[in-house]
C-alpha cells in the first residue's frame, strides 16, 4: 500500500510539473483579468483563475467568511465550518487516530471522528487500506475486501518481513528483512543505463550511457509574456512576481534521493506521529510537521520550492491540495 501510493505521488509530481514546466514564458495576469482561453495557471501570485467567472481572483485568507461549496481559500486551507458553525477558511486533516482534535475537520480520513478532542475511528469502523486510521506504530493489512481490515504492529529495519507493506515506510522487505535500499555509488565515468545506478549524493546522474556529474542550472532573468520558450532550462520556469528563472521540476539526483530516502518516515515514527494517505502535511497543526518540519520542505515539497525558514516554497501546499483532491 505503502509502495504504490508513493509510486501514486511520483506520478502526479510529474504530471503536476509537466504542466508547469510547459508555461516557460508565462502570460501573466492581475487580479480581475480573464484568464480563459488557455491562460489557467498564470494569475499573479496570490490570485486563482476562478471557475465561472473565469477572472483571476484573490484567495480568501485564513480565517475569513466564505460560501459553502466553492473553495477560494489561500491554498492549504478550506472552506468549513467552524466551532459556531460558520463557514470560514481554516485548517483542515492534519490529525490522525488518537491525536488532538477539535472539529470533525481536522481529522485527517472520513473514517475518523472527533471525539472529546481525540480522532477516533467511527463506530463499526475499520482503518480501511489507510495507516492514517492506525497508530503510528501500525499499519492497515485487509485480507480479501475492505470490510476485513485491522492495525498490526508496524515493522522496523531488521524486523522479519514477509511483505514491504509491513515495514516502516522507506524501508523494503529484501531477503525476509526489512531493509534500507542504499543510494547505488557508481562513480563518475562509470557505465550506466539509469540514473538510479550513479551516486546522487555526489550528484551524479546517468547521460549517454555515462555517470556524469550534473551541473545545476543557474537563475537567470527571463520575460514573461513572449512567445519564447527557451529563456529557462527544461527544469526551470519563469516567474511572474520577479521575472528569474526557477526551478519547478527535481534535478536527476534529486529524483534519485527522493525514491531512496525513508528519513521523515523514520522522524515520524520516532516522534509518534501517524502519516497516512491523506494527511495534510503541510500544516502547522499537525504531529509530523511539529517535529519534521525540514525533511518535510525536503522530502514532500523539494528544497528547489523553498525561499525561507521552513514555509516550504510558495508551491508546497498547491502541490498538497493537488495530491488530495486527486486522491479523494
Amino acid at each position: 500500500m505503502k509502495i504504490i501510493y508513493f509510486i501514486s505521488l511520483l506520478l502526479l509530481i510529474s504530471i503536476y510539473n509537466s504542466s508547469v514546466n510547459a508555461q516557460l514564458c508565462p502570460n501573466c495576469l492581475k487580479e480581475n483579468q480573464s484568464c480563459k482561453d488557455g491562460k489557467f495557471g498564470t494569475c499573479e501570485s496570490g490570485t486563482f483563475c476562478a471557475y465561472g467567472s473565469e477572472l483571476c481572483t484573490s484567495y480568501i485568507k485564513e480565517g475569513e467568511k466564505c460560501e459553502e461549496g466553492h473553495n477560494y481559500c489561500i491554498p492549504g486551507k478550506r472552506c468549513l465550518e467552524d466551532v459556531n458553525g460558520i463557514y470560514r477558511c481554516i485548517d483542515h486533516s492534519f490529525s490522525n487516530v488518537g491525536e488532538e482534535c477539535t472539529l470533525d475537520s481536522d481529522c485527517s480520513t472520513k473514517e475518523l471522528n472527533c471525539i472529546k478532542g481525540v480522532c477516533k475511528l467511527n463506530t463499526n469502523q475499520n482503518c480501511l487500506y489507510n495507516d492514517g486510521n492506525c497508530k503510528y506504530n501500525e499499519y492497515c493489512e485487509c485480507s480479501s475486501t475492505v470490510y476485513d481490515c485491522i492495525c498490526i504492529p508496524i515493522k522496523t529495519e531488521g524486523d522479519s518481513c514477509s511483505t514491504t507493506d509491513e515495514c516502516l515506510g522507506g524501508l523494503f522487505c529484501f531477503s525476509s528483512i526489512c531493509t534500507k535500499l542504499e543510494i547505488l555509488t557508481h562513480g563518475i565515468g562509470s557505465p550506466c543505463t539509469f540514473s538510479g545506478e550513479c551516486n546522487s549524493n555526489d550528484g551524479l546522474y546517468c547521460s549517454n550511457g555515462i555517470c556524469q556529474e550534473f551541473v545545476e542550472p543557474k537563475s537567470t532573468p527571463c520575460t514573461p509574456n513572449t512567445t519564447s520558450t527557451n529563456q529557462c532550462s527544461k527544469y526551470q520556469s519563469c516567474s511572474c512576481s520577479d521575472e528569474t528563472c526557477y526551478q519547478t521540476i527535481p534535478y536527476p539526483p534529486q529524483q534519485n534521493q527522493l525514491t531512496y530516502n525513508g528519513d521523515l518516515n523514520q522522524c515520524a515514527y520516532d516522534n509518534g506521529c501517524a502519516l497516512g494517505n491523506y494527511l495534510n502535511y503541510y500544516s502547522s497543526e499537525s504531529c509530523v510537521s511539529k517535529n519534521c518540519r525540514k525533511l518535510i520542505c525536503e522530502m514532500k515539497s523539494q528544497d528547489y520550492m523553498k525561499q525561507k525558514g521552513d514555509d516550504c516554497g510558495r508551491d508546497a501546499y498547491k502541490l498538497e491540495l493537488y495530491y488530495i483532491f486527486i486522491l479523494t
